[in-house]
C-alpha cells in the first residue's frame, strides 16, 4: 500500500512493506538518518495522523531505494486494535508467524 509522508516541508512517497503495533517497515527513495520524524496519515490503518520515528535505513541494491523500519510515536487505541487485527488476519491467511 502506498502513502504519502511529510518530513519537513518535504511530502514524499512510501510503500508500506508491513505494519504492526510498533510501527511500519517502509520502502521509499530517500534516504534518512536514524531519529527522523516523518508524520503519516494512513486511513487504511484507521490512523488519522501520527508520527514515525526512523529506527534505521537500508539500501535495497535491487530496484534502488531503501528499506525505512520506523517505530510509532502514539497509537490511539483503536488504531491499536485495527492494526492487531489485520495483523492477525495477514498472519492467518499467509500461515507466517508473527512476533
Amino acid at each position: 500500500m502506498t502513502i504519502k509522508v511529510r518530513w519537513g516541508s518535504e511530502e514524499l512517497s512510501a510503500e508500506i512493506i508491513n505494519a504492526s503495533i510498533g510501527g511500519c517497515l517502509l520502502r521509499m527513495q530517500t534516504l534518512l538518518e536514524k531519529g527522523t520524524a516523518l508524520e503519516v496519515n494512513i486511513p487504511m490503518l484507521n490512523l488519522a495522523q501520527g508520527r514515525l520515528y526512523v529506527l534505521r535505513c537500508d539500501p535495497v541494491p535491487e530496484g534502488g531505494g531503501y528499506m525505512v523500519a520506523t517505530c510509532f510515536d502514539e497509537l490511539a487505541t483503536e488504531s491499536e486494535d485495527f492494526i492487531r487485527d489485520t495483523s492477525d488476519g495477514q498472519k492467518s491467511s499467509d500461515g507466517s508467524k508473527g512476533g
